[in-house]
């Protein structure tokens, strides 16, 4: 086995590089557009994600609104369409003005289209993760129950109430109807690579969340892990049961990351955060945390490079998963250090041929420059 100590010597600026990867990838810009393309419909899960087609396509529903005014789905799409817009703006946080902006688009089709699930779906996605959110959800099976698009707060609703049967339900459907993007099943994938076994494992939302119970409900695929949606844990029903699944002793703290400290360390299950998290989960614990992968554990025990590295060498390192994909820049970054300082010119070839051309895809290439991870 290689030395650690070159490997150990650059944790401590993970972190450091690990913002700039937050702080730039709302902001990217893919490489590849289609102006032809229609637009797409709700689906965060689908795209766009970024920039310019994010732009495009609320520009094309403002369109189809002003022609259609009475169109429950097209109202509906422009919502969601400046929804992603807002969330990508933001790293997955809404301020106050889009918030507002977007109550006021959420009253507009109220006013339009009384009563219609679309008006139902827009509240739920305002008021989410609050009681109120799955009462909305309810009101919206009421008038459309065979729609697609409540298959995502079906799967949230199933996770919240702790209900296997709707849970698989929901999974069957998201994967045969849901129109996920291709890279954010392989993003799934990597992620449960990255874990040891009986692992619970943080996750930010729909686009990593969901993917992942989907493979877990619909194929299988590690049954021994534990998916937590972070959002679900402001309901203190659901915070006690993954505290409970994790044989955690004492009582459940409030949600956030001393929380997820507080599991690993009066729990029996290894404790993971994503790094799709947004940084006010990550920071606070960044003394406890070590890479693994596309996910950090909480504990201080250093993973071997050479797993890292198997595990990287593994992974599908697909840049079509959106933001998501800037994910794979950070493991990427820190092995391809490793290699040089080690003098492992082939391993370092390699990895840094694969971080241009992820970057390049998802337009990271020069916050890579900027940060001295790829050389000029």
């Amino acid at each position: 086995m290689s030395s650690l100590k070159p490997f150990q010597a650059f944790l401590p600026t993970l972190f450091g590089v690990l913002g700039l990867f937050l702080s730039g990838r709302a902001h990217a810009q893919v490489n590849r557009t289609d102006d032809a393309a229609p637009p797409s419909s709700y689906s965060n899960m689908q795209g766009p994600w970024e920039g310019k087609a994010l732009e495009q396509n609320v520009a094309q529903w403002n369109m189809i609104v002003q022609n259609r005014p009475d169109d429950v789905a097209a109202l509906y799409s422009l919502f969601q369409s400046e929804r992603q817009t807002a969330l990508s703006e933001g790293n997955g946080r809404m301020n106050s003005a889009a918030k507002s902006k977007l109550e006021a688009r959420a009253k507009d089709i109220t006013q339009r289209a009384p009563g219609s699930w679309g008006a139902s779906l827009a509240n739920y996605y305002l008021q989410f993760p609050s009681e109120a959110a799955f009462k909305s959800l309810d009101e919206a099976e009421t008038v459309a129950p065979d729609s697609p698009e409540l298959i995502a707060p079906r799967m949230s609703k199933a996770l919240r109430d702790g209900d296997q049967p709707a849970l698989k339900k929901a999974a069957a459907d998201l994967y045969d109807r849901g129109q996920v993007a291709p890279g954010l099943w392989q993003i799934a994938e990597d992620v449960l690579s990255s874990l040891e076994k009986d692992a619970v494992v943080l996750l930010a939302g729909e686009m990593d969340a969901y993917p992942l119970i989907t493979l877990q409900q619909r194929s299988g695929s590690r049954p021994d892990v534990l998916a937590v949606d972070v959002r679900a844990l402001e309901d203190p029903t659901y915070r006690q049961r993954i505290w409970a699944a994790a044989s955690a002793s004492g009582a459940s703290p409030t949600a956030g990351p001393g929380w997820a400290n507080a599991l690993a360390k009066n729990g029996h299950r290894p404790v993971y955060l994503a790094l799709s998290l947004d940084r006010s989960w990550i920071d606070p614990l960044r003394s406890e945390l070590v890479l693994t992968g596309l996910a950090f554990r909480i504990g201080r025990d250093p993973v071997p490079p050479e797993l890292l590295g198997q595990r990287w060498n593994a992974m599908h390192r697909t840049p079509e998963a959106g933001p998501l994909s800037w994910n794979y820049l950070l493991p990427g970054s820190v092995l391809l250090r490793y290699y040089r300082e080690t003098e492992d010119e082939g391993r370092a070839a390699f990895t840094e041929q694969e971080l241009r051309r992820i970057a390049g895809r998802v337009g990271a290439t020069n916050t890579l420059y900027q940060l001295g991870v790829l050389e000029h």
